[in-house]
C-alpha cells in the first residue's frame, strides 16, 4: 500500500473524529454558555486576552464543537487541518511496508481520539515522535533554523 493511499485512509478514519461536522448547540443540560460566549466573541472580533477575558481562545470551537454560524466554517477547517496533520505523521512513524503497524497505529489513535482532550495532547506526541524520527535517520542533516 503506497504512503498516499495510507495518508488518504487515516484521513478519511481521522476527519470525523476531528472535525465535528454533527455539531450541537448549548442546552441546558451543563453549563456550555463557556463554548457559546468563546463563540460569540469570535464573531463580533473581540481580542482575546483584552476584551475577552477567558482560557479558551479563538480556536475553542474547534475543542467544543459547539454550532455558532460565524465558527463553523473555522471549526471544520481546524478540525480537517488536524486530522491531516494526524494522517501525515502517523504515515511518517509507520515502519516500512508494515500493514500490522499501520493497524496497530490506526487503533491506537482511534482509541486516543475517543477520549476528549487527549486527542490534543497525543498530536504534540505524534509530531515530537517524527521529529526524533527524523533526526534519527538523518543524523547527518542539520536542525538549525
Amino acid at each position: 500500500m503506497t504512503a498516499f493511499a495510507l495518508a488518504v485512509i487515516f484521513f478519511l478514519l481521522l476527519a470525523p473524529q476531528l472535525a465535528p461536522f454533527a455539531s450541537w448547540i448549548p442546552n441546558a443540560k451543563a453549563d456550555p454558555s463557556w463554548c457559546w460566549a468563546t463563540n460569540e466573541a469570535v464573531a463580533q472580533g473581540l481580542v482575546f486576552g483584552e476584551q475577552f477575558i477567558f482560557p479558551a481562545g479563538p480556536y475553542s470551537a474547534i475543542y467544543n464543537g459547539s454550532y455558532h454560524p460565524a465558527t463553523y466554517s473555522l471549526m471544520l477547517g481546524g478540525g480537517l487541518f488536524l486530522a491531516s496533520v494526524f494522517a501525515l505523521n502517523l504515515i511518517a512513524l509507520r515502519r516500512e511496508n508494515r500493514f500490522a503497524s499501520f493497524l496497530a497505529a490506526l487503533t491506537i489513535t482511534l482509541t486516543i481520539l475517543a477520549q476528549g482532550d487527549a486527542k490534543f495532547y497525543f498530536l504534540t506526541l505524534l509530531i515530537s515522535l517524527t521529529t526524533i524520527r527524523a533526526a534519527i535517520r538523518n543524523p547527518q542533516s542539520s536542525m538549525e533554523f
